[in-house]
This record gives C-alpha cells, sequence and structure tokens, in this order.
C-alpha cells in the first residue's frame, strides 16, 4: 500500500486553502497541511519536510520564491515544488525553473490541473488520477 504523500499548500486566500484542503480530503493519496504566509513555511519545513510543496508567489509577507530560495540554503526545501501565480512573466518563471520548480500554474486555474500535476510528480502511485480528472 502506498504511503500518503505530505503536502503543503501556501497561500494568502483562505478560501483557496479550504477549498484544496476540502479537496484533497476525498481521497486518500494526499495528506495537506495549509499556511498562509511565507514565515509559516519556512516554520513548518524546519519542523516537518514535505514530499510537495504546493506554493503561490505572491505571500503577503515575502515572494514564494524568495522563501523556496531560503529552503535551499538551508537544506530544508522539497524535491517536488508546484508554484502557483497570478504574475506570469518570463522572469518569474525562468527564476522559478531554475529554482527547482517542478510545475509553474498560473492563476486562475481549475483544481483539476492541479491535482493532475500533484500525481504526475508521484509515477507509479497505486491510487490513479484525482478521481475527477478526464481518463
Amino acid at each position: 500500500m502506498t504511503s500518503r504523500k505530505r503536502v503543503l499548500l501556501a497561500d494568502s486566500s483562505e478560501e483557496f486553502r479550504w477549498l484544496m484542503w476540502r479537496s484533497a480530503a476525498n481521497h486518500n493519496f494526499f495528506s495537506l497541511a495549509t499556511v498562509g504566509s511565507g514565515r509559516d513555511v519556512l516554520l513548518c519545513m524546519q519542523k516537518q519536510t514535505a514530499d510537495l510543496l504546493l506554493m503561490d508567489t505572491a505571500l503577503p509577507d515575502v515572494c514564494g520564491l524568495t522563501v523556496l530560495d531560503e529552503l535551499q540554503r538551508r537544506g530544508t526545501a522539497p524535491q517536488r515544488v508546484i508554484l502557483l501565480s497570478s504574475i506570469v512573466s518570463e522572469q518569474v518563471t525562468d527564476q522559478a525553473f531554475a529554482l527547482g520548480v517542478s510545475h509553474f500554474i498560473p492563476k486562475p486555474f481549475h483544481t483539476d490541473l492541479l491535482f493532475d500535476a500533484m500525481y504526475e510528480l508521484f509515477p507509479g502511485c497505486s491510487c490513479g488520477h484525482w478521481p475527477h480528472s478526464p481518463q
């Protein structure tokens, strides 16, 4: 049996965090924790690693790219990172991929797209695709 993947979601929108938490709760493959600031990401990753970090670039206290850079300096960055952003520019995407981001998903997006990207990062999982995704 495949163990649940620990996912940390960092987004300033409480509504989006709740929506994602509720959506992930419908499936046993992901265990989702949520935070609303970059400082909270750094604190959480200091205490326990995540298998996947979902993070917005526009956090209220610091840019998500700065948080990712700091996590790498500390040696606590997860291997899998999906960056979510309403700020889409060549400079931002280049910097994101240089920092090791696995996927860059522009906002707004449908949650099915995000869950499909999450599953793509864990090949061979026994649970297939997100239940709401087209097969």
